[in-house]
């Protein structure tokens, strides 16, 4: 007598019309990737960091004056990321200036828009980087002006010299949610080769000077920058990026609160706010619950 094993399934032949559904999908999952790869080609490691050595040694070797240096930086890095505008603005006499623009500029105070939004610039002076997926919704930034200006998405990333903040660089795309983590990345590396610049262009300052400067400046200033948390050894060593020099100021007018200005805390973040603000400067989000009125 013969037992039929239990659990066994017979395996169905597969026929012809099933096998040409299969190479179509393994066509298709072929395809997709072909995409992806294309998309990310613009990220390879290696033709980043050629592009922005190349760019130095042009700068060094062409002995390029210190704008015509930050034209070509500012070129470099709205193609390496795909943006429309890319904006390299710098601290000039106490103002945020546009110092170097490629592709379509801003007509705005400061030359970025990010340095117009209360939130924006406080991640800004405290050394991180702002990023703005869909501007023309951000209520952090000023919606009618992105739309106005055709800015679907935005990334702003502080230069820092010497644990102050020295300017910013600015991308900018036309579309919502254009901008990547690499994009970032290619920014820090810019702002190691404009540290470079302003060391050549201004000379760098001993750590002593530095020290008297940033005590005088404690002494006669209220708005007094935070350190910068980014990894700064690294990041020269990746990009081969000369120590920072002396030390420029952000000019931004987020006033301290006072004594008499009772502060209370954001519920999100701690971070202090007044109680007439209705959204954090630190993390964006409102600041109070809605039962407080």
């Amino acid at each position: 007598m013969t037992i039929a094993a239990t659990g066994a399934k017979e395996r169905p032949a597969l026929d012809e019309n099933s096998f040409r559904q299969l190479l179509a999908a393994a066509y298709t999952v072929q395809e997709h990737n072909e995409v992806s790869r294309a998309k990310n080609k613009r990220h390879e490691p290696a033709k980043i960091f050629s592009e922005i050595t190349n760019i130095r040694t042009r700068i060094i070797v062409d002995e390029h004056d210190f704008t015509s240096a930050l034209g070509m930086l500012s070129e470099c890095l709205r193609k390496l990321t795909t943006a429309e505008g890319a904006s390299i603005c710098l601290v000039k006499e106490g103002f945020l200036r546009c110092v170097a623009f490629s592709g379509t500029a801003v007509k705005v105070p400061g030359g970025a828009v990010a340095s117009n939004s209360l939130v924006a610039t406080e991640r800004l002076r405290n050394g991180r980087a702002f990023q703005s997926e869909n501007s023309r919704s951000d209520i952090r930034l000023e919606p009618a002006m992105c739309l106005e200006l055709q800015i679907g998405s935005l990334l702003a990333v502080p230069i820092e010299r010497n644990q102050e903040i020295a300017g910013l660089i600015e991308l900018r795309w036309k579309e919502a949610n254009a901008f990547e983590d690499w994009d970032e990345r290619i920014c820090e590396l810019g702002v190691g080769l404009i540290r470079e610049l302003l060391d050549r262009e201004f000379g760098p300052v001993s750590a002593k000077v530095a020290a008297t400067d940033k005590a005088a400046a404690a002494g006669n200033s209220s708005e007094k920058l935070k350190p910068y948390p980014m990894n700064l050894e690294k990041l020269r060593e990746e990009s081969e990026i000369a120590a920072p020099g002396s030390v420029i100021s952000f000019p931004v007018s987020i006033p301290e609160a006072s004594p008499e200005d009772p502060a209370n805390k954001c519920r999100v973040c701690g971070h202090a706010v007044k109680e007439k603000d209705d959204f954090c400067g630190s993390c964006g989000m409102l600041a109070h619950s809605t039962d407080d009125g």
